[in-house]
C-alpha cells in the first residue's frame, strides 16, 4: 500500500516558507549571542556547539530557501530530488534539536567554569527546533508520497477479510443442496411426478 498523499504543491511550499522563517531564527538567534559575547567579553568565544547549531540554521534556511523558488518556478521535476532534501533537512533539525536540548552545550568557550545560564534552555532557538524538527518530518512523509514510496507495514486487514469471505463462498457452493429431480425433469420438459399427500401413500400403493 503506497503511503497516501493529497497535499498540494501550494501546501508544501507554505510549509517550506515557515521552516525557512524557523531556519533564520535559528541562525539569527545564535549569531546574536555570539556577536554579543565578542563585543562584551574579548577573551570569551563562541563554543563549538554553538558554531554547529548556527551551521545547521544556515544549511536548512539554504535547503529551503532553494526548494520555495523551484516550487513557485513551477518545477515540478524536482519531485523525485526534493525526498533526499527533506531527509536532509530531519537530519538537521534533529541534530539542532538534540544540541539546543543537551545540558552540555554552552554558548561560551574558552572558561574552567562556564556559566550555566548561558545554554539555549528555554531561548527561542530552542522552541524553533523542535517545532521544525515536526514539520521537517512532516514535510519528509509528503516528499515521500509524492514519489510513491512504500512503507514496510503489515499485510491489510482487508485482504485477509476478503480472503476470509472467499473461502466462505467456497464452503457454501460446496454444501449447496442438489436440487430435486422434479426440477431437473421440468428443465428437460417431462411432466413431473404428481405431489402425493403423506397420508394416502398406502392407498396409492394398494391401487397399483
Amino acid at each position: 500500500m503506497a503511503i497516501p498523499s493529497m497535499v498540494s504543491n501550494a501546501t508544501k511550499t507554505g510549509y517550506y516558507l515557515v521552516l525557512l522563517v524557523m531556519s533564520l531564527t535559528v541562525m539569527g538567534y545564535t549569531a546574536e549571542r555570539c556577536v554579543i559575547l565578542d563585543d562584551d567579553n574579548p577573551g570569551l568565544e563562541c563554543s563549538r556547539r554553538a558554531h554547529a547549531v548556527l551551521s545547521m540554521g544556515t544549511i536548512s534556511a539554504a535547503f529551503c530557501l532553494c526548494l520555495v523558488v523551484l516550487f513557485y518556478a513551477g518545477l515540478h521535476t524536482i519531485l523525485k530530488g526534493e525526498v533526499f532534501v527533506a531527509v536532509i533537512l530531519v537530519g538537521l533539525w534533529a541534530a539542532t534539536a538534540s544540541l539546543v536540548s543537551s545540558p552540555r552545550t554552552f554558548i561560551t568557550d574558552g572558561v574552567s567554569a562556564p556559566n550555566p545560564n548561558d545554554t539555549f534552555d528555554g531561548s527561542a532557538a530552542f522552541y524553533t527546533a523542535w517545532i521544525g524538527l515536526v514539520f521537517a518530518v512532516l514535510l519528509a512523509y509528503w516528499a515521500a508520497a509524492d514519489v510513491g514510496l512504500k512503507p514496510p507495514l503489515p499485510a491489510d486487514a482487508p485482504d485477509a477479510a476478503a480472503g476470509g469471505s472467499t473461502a466462505s463462498s467456497e464452503h457454501d457452493e460446496a454444501a449447496e443442496p442438489i436440487k430435486p429431480a422434479k426440477d431437473e425433469a421440468k428443465a428437460a420438459g417431462a411432466p413431473a411426478p404428481a405431489a402425493v399427500a403423506g397420508g394416502d401413500v398406502e392407498a396409492v400403493s394398494e391401487a397399483v
